[in-house]
């Protein structure tokens, strides 16, 4: 039997009818920074910082698509130059005020522009959360700092679900006991969503310190370094070796799944697990979790396919691919770009959809 060399030279472009998506996120930070180097508020701003500038840089949303609730609605201006948004050239960040009463109205006024073929990120970035009673799922509730107000785990279902339409939905959660968000009769849970959370129902989550001068959450440090590949600070950060323990599949790029699991076992320094206390959660009901990423504008170039594989994007490009072995599914809404040497040997197998 004879290997199949799809494409060698010409570029083949695979495009999907339609109207073409766009890639929305709703950021929220419950609260408001004061001061750098401040246990007790900084990474209001910093964690806030470095989700905006992921989403942008790495995962190349368009701002316009970004809405971001924080504080009184106005920016803090670090004074640490990791933070100070003068190099990116951006202007203002924050969009609006963290008050429920202003997100429910912004959420529903988009709910008339996002339609079924848009993709949605919700991003509740940092903030407190607790349960008014321990053994009730539904008694979770989500506390505003700078406001001094709580918002009941209802509310904040109605507040996420005034979006109706979408294709994919991926809600990222971080606060202590942010499991509820996917647990309990009442919860977001559908067939289109996947629910990454910090911890468990029933943990707590902590701050931490990079011991450069500033403080996130230990879940946004580890997202952060794993999506993009480097710390905050610059240091390269490859899965394999933060994360000895876990074995991505044979691209560069995590699915949600991967990103939960990867986050489970994060190292940072000298091996030493900052994420020691609790585990993030991810909900899956229409198990679509190891096929959907935050980004979904993904390309791939001289990779080795020798395990099966399975993605679900916008859009996705690849060069110089050798698939041994396995069997790779793509299924693409946009447009996939075939370039040079697609090589499929016998015995494996490459679908698109």
């Amino acid at each position: 039997m004879r290997n199949i060399l799809l494409y060698s030279i010409a570029v083949s472009s695979l495009l999907c009818q339609g109207v073409k998506a766009e890639n929305y996120a709703i950021l929220v930070s419950a609260g408001k920074t004061y001061s750098d180097n401040n246990f007790q508020n900084t990474a209001y701003w910093t964690d806030l910082f470095l989700v905006y500038e992921y989403l942008l840089e790495t995962e190349h949303y368009d701002s316009t698509n970004v809405y971001v609730f924080y504080g009184d609605g106005v920016d803090y201006n670090s004074n640490l130059y990791r933070y100070d948004k003068t190099p990116h050239g951006w202007g203002s960040i924050t969009d609006y005020d963290n008050s429920y009463n202003t997100m429910y109205n912004v959420l529903s006024s988009l709910n008339n522009v996002i339609t079924e073929n848009d993709n949605l990120l919700f991003y509740w970035v940092s903030g407190h959360g607790g349960k008014n009673t321990s053994t009730n799922d539904d008694s979770y509730f989500a506390y505003v700092e700078n406001t001094q107000t709580y918002i009941s785990k209802q509310n904040l279902v109605n507040l996420v679900n005034c979006i109706e339409n979408y294709n994919k939905r991926k809600i990222i959660w971080m606060t202590c006991y942010s499991g509820c968000m996917g647990a309990g009769s009442v919860n977001l849970k559908n067939d289109k969503t996947v629910i990454l959370t910090s911890c468990s129902k029933d943990a707590e989550c902590y701050s931490f310190y990079d011991g450069y001068g500033e403080h996130h959450s230990e879940f946004n440090f580890a997202l952060f370094s794993l999506s993009t590949g480097h710390h905050p600070l610059g240091s390269d950060c490859i899965v394999t070796a933060s994360c000895p323990e876990f074995v991505p599949d044979c691209d560069t790029i995590l699915s949600m799944h991967e990103l939960y699991t990867a986050i489970s076992y994060f190292r940072y320094g000298n091996d030493i697990t900052i994420y020691n206390l609790i585990q993030p959660c991810v909900f899956d009901q229409g198990s679509i979790s190891d096929r959907i990423f935050i980004g979904e504008q993904h390309s791939l170039h001289d990779i080795l396919f020798d395990d099966d594989s399975n993605y679900w994007l916008d859009d996705f490009a690849l060069s110089e691919v050798e698939i041994d072995g396995a069997n790779v599914f793509i299924e693409i809404d946009q447009e996939c770009i075939l370039e040079k040497n697609i090589l499929v040997n016998c015995g494996s197998q490459l679908k698109i959809k």
